[in-house]
Order: C-alpha cells, then structure tokens, then sequence
C-alpha cells in the first residue's frame, strides 16, 4: 500500500482555495513542480477506502482525473491528491460559455470513455454529475470527485450511500433502507421498492452510473441547466418510475437538440435497468455521428 502514499513534506501547501466538494474543501498546491489539488476528508476514511484508492491510482485516462495519491498530516488528517484542471467543473463552464453542437456532442464522448474505463476496473462512479467533472485547457473532459466511487465488491459495506438524489438511478432509491421505510408502502411507487430493483444495484450497480451518465449529458445538452428544479422528494422518485424521463426528453426536443444526444439521455435513462444503452454503444454512435456531419 506504500505507493499510494505520499510524505506530507513532498507537497507544496498554498491558502488558494479551489472549491468545497461533498466530501471536503479542495485547496491548489504543488507536488513535483506541477500543481495539483488537494482534498482535505471532513472524516478520516482511509481504513475504508483505501483499496478503492490504489485502483484508482492505476487508472491512466485522458477522461479521469489523474490521482497521485494520500497525504497523512502530522496531526492525522487525510488529504487526497489529484492533478489540477484548469477550467473547473463543468456545470459552471457550459452556463459561462457557448458552446456548439458538435462540442457538446464530444463532451459526452469523453465522459462515456472515462467512464467505460472505471466500469472495466470495476470501479463505479456513484456520485456522477456535471459538478464533478472538469475541463481542462484544451476541453477534454475529466471525470472527478470519487469520494463516493466503490469498487463492485465494496456495495455492501455502506460507502456507496451518498450521492446527489436528482442524478440518483431509481434502483438505488430501492436500495436505501432509508427511502424503502420511507415510501414502500407508496402504491405510486411500487415499481421502484421491491425486491427486483434491490438485485438490479446489488448485482449490476454500473447500470445506475449510466442512468446518472445519461442526466449529465442532459445539462450538457441544456447548457448547464438545472435538473428537476423546486421539486419535492416524492414527486422526484415518482418521476423516475416512468419508463422514460419525458419531461426531460422535451425540454431537448425544445431547444433544437440533435437526435443522437436526444436518444443517449432517453435511452441511458430508462426505468429498466438491463434496458439502458450501453457505454460501448455510446462512444460507437456519437463519434459515427460527428464524423458524419464533417
């Protein structure tokens, strides 16, 4: 496990800060010569996640945040280091920038290709959203933010319970013993809380990253927008236990959105799990279409 850690020495500590996310404030220092940010945990995690990191250290992806490793303070704080991206996330980049059709439409490759490459070290993403993912110089896309990320193996230790609700696959509302005390008894939602939805994330949790990957092509097609803005809890699961996401399908069609990214939103987030589109089929139709319209 040694070569996930790094001597709190070997960084370079500044008072910049980057941002707040979920899991702790984000500071920019410097390691090497090269600057990167650095996660201060609000809780100390390491004994939990720590195989979860030395995965993530060998990921060698344009479209992944490149991680450098685990800084323990002399007063025993944890610090996660990763490279520092230029243009912040994305979330804020598309509501600041125009951006054309066919720019939008490599957004989406990018992060279709990133997150092929954690499925296939099975590694899910769980928290997966325009806010955590960045743009670097040149726009390519990098995919952030995996303090809730959990191996495949991991499911049943508790980590993979957070993440953002309105990104939230309906298979993993089933899932939280919280929501299941909350509205099993719901007949509106019986379709969502039973036992078949539970297997769904216990057995193919991916399948709920490309539910959440299929939203976050959604803002990027809609410039950012907000998902399901002043919506209760309850009308929230109730409109993921439509077959398709409708509402969100004509906001699209509103503002002109081309087919090929109007079906990867309708298709990525379809209710039925084993029926949502495939990131290998993703990253062969969007390219297809970019190369046909050249």
């Amino acid at each position: 496990m040694s070569n996930v850690f790094i001597p709190y020495e070997d960084i370079k500590w500044t008072e910049s800060k980057l941002g707040e996310g979920s899991s702790g404030k984000v500071i920019l220092g410097e390691y090497k010569g090269i600057k990167v940010a650095v996660k201060q945990f609000k809780i100390d995690i390491m004994n939990e996640i720590i195989y979860e990191l030395r995965k993530h250290k060998k990921l060698k992806n344009k479209n992944i945040v490149e991680f450098c490793g685990v800084v323990r303070s002399p007063n025993d704080k944890t610090f996660l280091v990763t490279e520092y991206v230029e243009n912040g996330n994305l979330r804020d980049y598309l509501s600041e920038n125009y951006l054309e059709w066919s720019t939008k439409t490599q957004m989406a490759v990018d992060i279709a290709d990133g997150l092929l490459e954690c499925h296939n070290n099975d590694i899910i993403h769980s928290d997966l959203k325009a806010e955590n993912i960045l743009v670097d110089r040149n726009m390519t896309l990098k995919i952030a933010d995996f303090g809730l990320s959990v191996t495949k193996f991991e499911l049943d230790i508790g980590i993979a319970a957070g993440g953002a609700l309105k990104w939230r696959a309906p298979e993993r509302f089933a899932a939280s013993a919280k929501f299941r005390q909350k509205y099993s008894n719901n007949p509106k939602l019986s379709n969502i809380f039973n036992k078949e939805m539970i297997k769904f994330y216990e057995n193919q949790p991916i399948l709920s990253d490309i539910y959440s990957y299929g939203l976050v092509v959604w803002e990027i097609a809609t410039n950012g927008s907000t998902l399901y803005p002043d919506i209760y809890e309850e009308d929230l699961i109730e409109a993921k236990s439509n077959e398709y996401v409708s509402d969100l399908i004509d906001i699209l069609e509103q503002n002109d959105t081309p087919g090929p990214l109007r079906r990867v939103v309708k298709e990525c987030c379809r209710f039925s799990p084993v029926k949502r589109m495939a990131l290998e089929q993703v990253v062969i139709e969007l390219p297809n279409y970019l190369h046909n319209k050249k």
